[in-house]
């Protein structure tokens, strides 16, 4: 598969999904990095039982010629930022929706190849240990073209791990899952 195969995919995906706000080629106003696509859905709602989570959801996805964790937590703390600058949801309207006000920002690193070390750490290191903010969830994932395949965090490497987020975890990954792959 290539880079605007699997754009074009996603893209329609995020369509199907209700997404109106579509943008190619984005560059941050800072110069931090370059997007392939933007995308956002505005009151995206995750599903929780007795309550739902709703805010603005942003996907951005960017090629790297090669990536680290390292390099992916950057970037994904960039795609934040740049999430938060565009962020329209209100905070009241949610609540008096009787929602929780949770904004996501899926932060997509696309690669031709990944080795094996930085697959074990990224499906392994829970990024809520780097940056925790209660109204935004940052969720980096790792597209690998030549595997046709998602890398995101979905082994928790310790018993504890599971206590860490795992709720939102659950229904972070079905999101990833079903809309990232082409």
């Amino acid at each position: 598969m290539n880079l605007n195969t699997y754009l074009d995919s996603i893209q329609e995906n995020l369509k199907n999904q209700g997404a109106l706000d579509i943008k190619n080629n984005v560059e941050t106003k800072n110069g931090s990095f370059n997007a392939d696509l933007v995308v956002k859905l505005t009151s995206f709602e995750l599903n929780f039982g007795l309550f739902d989570m709703r805010g603005d959801t942003f996907f951005i996805i960017t090629y790297f010629p090669s990536i680290t964790v390292q390099t992916l937590r950057q970037y994904s703390a960039e795609c934040l930022e740049y999430g938060k600058e565009k962020v329209t949801s209100s905070i009241t309207a949610q609540l008096w929706n009787f929602r929780i006000p949770t904004n996501i920002c899926f932060s997509i690193a696309v690669v031709d190849n990944l080795d094996q070390e930085n697959k074990r750490k990224i499906r392994q290191e829970n990024p809520f240990d780097q940056n925790v903010d209660l109204l935004w969830y940052e969720v980096p994932v790792v597209y690998c073209l030549s595997e046709e395949q998602l890398y995101f965090y979905d082994q928790p490497s310790s018993f504890w791990e599971k206590f860490k987020g795992e709720g939102a975890w659950k229904r972070l990954r079905k999101v990833i899952e079903t809309t990232l792959t082409p």
